[in-house]
This record gives C-alpha cells, structure tokens and sequence, in this order.
C-alpha cells in the first residue's frame, strides 16, 4: 500500500528558514530574540533550541546568528538531515576559524560526531547552538 511521499517536503533542509524573522508570542513578546541572545551570551555562546517540528526552530536559530554576525562573531552554520548526517571532512579545520558553531538538526547527526563537536568546541572554548 502507497501511503504517499517518502520524504516530507516541507523539512528543514528543503526549505528556507522564514525570511521575516521568528514571531514571539506570550511573555517574551518584544525584546524576545535579545533576551535570547543575552541568555546565549552569559552561557558562553552554548545552548539547545528546542521544541516541537514546525515550531520555527530553524528560523529562529537563523535570526540568532544574524545577531551574532552584528556583534562581529564568526558563526559556523551545518544544515544536518536525514540523508546528511555528517559533517564535512575538515570539520575541525573550520570550526577552528570561526567564534560560534551552529548545528540545525543537530538529532540527526551520527552520536559520536555530535559528541566529538561538543567536546572540541567545549575544548576550543567555542559556542555551540544547536536545534
């Protein structure tokens, strides 16, 4: 039986993070994404975005970043997915040019890469956000 598709259109690593930014709703409301990026910013640039799929995660880690660059940090983004679970060859290499590491979908990469990014930027007193 045919149930449909074999892969969702609509994952992140098929489509673009909303262009108009993450919509903050409830208490945060304004100042939402600095109260964020303060947070990150006390915590050495270390933090986990998480929340249910389609919640804008992506989106949101896109608007950090943005953030980061205005500041003058060099951030290093990986856009990890099902079919992508690896990072490239000279990971190590690039991570080493750059303040903070970004991972999206950060869950799908294999569990000792994920554990081995942890332990180099723990090491090379990087930031790392991951979704």
């Amino acid at each position: 039986m045919n149930t449909g598709r074999k892969s969702n259109p609509y994952s992140s690593h098929l489509v673009e993070p909303a262009r108009g930014g993450y919509i903050f709703a409830g208490k945060v409301g304004s100042g939402g994404l600095e109260k964020i990026v303060g947070r990150l910013e006390r915590h050495g640039w270390r933090g986990e975005l998480v929340g249910p799929h389609g919640a804008g995660k992506s989106t949101l880690l896109t608007d950090i970043i943005g953030q980061l660059a205005a500041r003058g940090l060099r951030v290093r983004r990986w856009q990890c997915s099902d079919r992508r679970r690896g990072l490239e060859r000279e990971w190590r290499g690039m991570m080493r040019k750059c303040d903070v590491v970004a991972i999206d979908g950060a869950e799908r990469l294999w569990p000792w890469l994920l554990w081995a990014v942890r332990a180099e930027t723990r090491l090379r007193k990087k930031g790392l956000i991951i979704t």
